[in-house]
């Protein structure tokens, strides 16, 4: 069964608002590992602030969750990342011109793919699985093997908004062809982007699957219902394979 994987970025970021209560990240992923989560993921900015590489490398040493950070395609951006080790990194538009049509990596650049790949090089020689944030479609999951990563993050987004149920069965399609082109060329795919309780079910469905991730939704319903339950709306949603029809129907 794909496992469900976590955002930490909002939860990052509310650390730095002032007299905010101190939120500490490992204790937050604790909280969502009883609950069923199996992995994190969360934006690196070098020089952010937002997270640092002590966060990083406690996150690490977590038992019972890995940890995928995503970095921009640059390499200077990316060596801090490579350094702390995580179980996974994966590479995604740092800018508008690097953000294709559907919200991935824009892997049809030449010069994408030129600074993807020395990342790409310089993760694989420290042993980490290097992945991509790839729109669902064969050009691009090509174009990202070839430069030699070993994992697709596909992205949801035209999933997450489509305004009716044929446009959102037809991305759903893509997504699950798309993973079937992944698992042909011998590379691991994840999904996320836009996902929350009420959508999540039918893509938690698609055969192969690692990891289905939500971020900025589980952030928000967290503050209505508490991380747990929050979690486990999400895994029980995926389970059903269903997705909520009072807020998806159009």
């Amino acid at each position: 069964m794909v496992k469900l994987g976590i955002g930490l970025d909002h939860y990052a970021a509310m650390r730095l608002v002032p007299g905010a209560v101190s939120l500490e990240l490992p204790a937050i992923v604790q909280m969502a590992v009883r609950k069923g989560a199996k992995a994190v993921t969360l934006r690196w900015f070098q020089g952010s602030g937002v997270v640092s590489e002590k966060d990083l490398v406690e996150l690490r040493r977590l038992p019972k969750v890995a940890l995928h950070v995503r970095v921009g395609v640059h390499l200077d951006e990316a060596v801090s990342v490579i350094k702390a080790s995580p179980h996974s990194i994966c590479l995604v538009p740092g800018s508008a011109a690097e953000i294709s049509a559907e919200g991935g990596l824009n892997l049809e650049k030449p010069e994408i793919q030129k600074n993807a790949g020395k990342v790409i090089e310089a993760g694989r020689k420290k042993g980490l699985e290097v992945s991509a944030l790839c729109d669902p479609r064969a050009n691009v999951i090509r174009a990202a093997k070839k430069l030699g990563v070993t994992a697709i993050d596909l992205c949801a987004r035209s999933y997450a908004r489509a305004t009716n149920k044929g446009r959102r069965d037809q991305a759903l399609e893509n997504l699950s062809v798309a993973g079937l082109l992944a698992g042909e060329l011998n590379i691991k795919f994840r999904i996320g982007t836009g996902l929350h309780a009420a959508n999540i079910g039918p893509v938690a469905q698609i055969s192969d699957a690692e990891y289905v991730y939500c971020g900025s939704a589980l952030a928000a319903r967290s503050l209505e219902m508490g991380l747990p339950a929050a979690v486990e709306e999400l895994i029980e949603m995926m389970a059903s394979g269903v997705a909520d029809p009072l807020a998806l129907e159009i």
